[in-house]
């Protein structure tokens, strides 16, 4: 029988490999317990934490859900690599998940709405001191380049 030696310490082991690299500097970063992310859910206990990563990872597309009034109770932003189709060099873009006071995540890859959701919170702060969620809704927007990009526009989708 062969014993397996588990590394029951919070430390992170970290393979030193090519040191330059942004995966890298990622792997470094996550070792030493920082994240390329935001999220204004209150609250630091295991419980929160799991909240956050399941709608970082259960969330569904803003794309099918355009329009669709959302009652923004909370903001996940994070950083994550993207192929730029015109330079070919790969930039970080933000990717944004909206939580709905029901619990649905909605998530996006969109400069336009990482505009739009610094601005509700630089004009309105962290949702924690809101009197009630936030309702807004999400449209599609064709750009001048060509591209089309997302913004959320406050208030309840119009009546169709």
């Amino acid at each position: 029988m062969t014993e397996t030696n588990i590394n029951t310490s919070s430390d992170l082991d970290v393979l030193d490999t090519d040191s330059g690299s942004a995966v890298s500097q990622e792997i470094q970063d996550l070792a030493a317990g920082k994240a390329a992310f935001m999220s204004t859910i209150p609250g630091d206990d295991f419980e929160t934490k799991v909240k956050t990563v399941e709608a970082m990872t259960n969330s569904v597309a803003v794309k099918q859900n355009l329009g669709k009034t959302i009652n923004l109770a909370h903001v996940i932003v994070q950083s994550i690599p993207m192929l730029d189709k015109r330079t070919g060099e790969v930039r970080d873009q933000p990717r944004i998940v909206l939580l709905d006071a029901d619990g649905t995540a909605y998530h996006a890859i969109s400069g336009g709405l990482f505009t739009s959701v610094k601005n509700i919170l630089g004009v309105m702060g962290n949702p924690v001191t809101w009197p009630a969620p936030l309702p807004i809704h999400i449209i599609g927007v064709q750009g001048k380049s060509g591209g089309d990009y997302f913004t959320a526009k406050i208030g309840p989708a119009p009546k169709k």
